[in-house]
C-alpha cells in the first residue's frame, strides 16, 4: 500500500506568495489613485500658469497702449 503524502509545505508557500501579491496589488492601487490625483492637480496648475501668462501679456500690452496714449495727450497739450 502506498503511503499518502501529507506534506503541505509547497501549498503554504503558494498561499504566502498569494498573500504578498494581494498586499502589493492593494498598495499599487492606493499609489495609482494618489498619482491620478497628483496628475489632475498638476494639470490644473498648468492651466492656471497659462492663464496667468496670458493675463501678464494683456497687462503689458495695456501698459504700452496707456503709455502711447499719455504721450499723445502730452504732445497735444504742449502744442495748444
Amino acid at each position: 500500500m502506498q503511503e499518502r503524502r501529507t506534506d503541505t509545505e509547497p501549498f503554504a508557500g503558494i498561499g504566502k506568495t498569494y498573500s504578498e501579491y494581494s498586499s502589493l496589488y492593494t498598495e499599487w492601487q492606493r499609489n495609482d489613485e494618489a498619482i491620478k490625483k497628483i496628475r489632475v492637480h498638476c494639470e490644473a496648475l498648468r492651466e492656471n500658469v497659462s492663464q496667468c501668462r496670458l493675463t501678464m501679456q494683456q497687462v503689458s500690452s495695456a501698459k504700452e497702449q496707456l503709455a502711447l496714449l499719455q504721450k499723445r495727450c502730452f504732445c497735444r497739450t504742449e502744442t495748444l
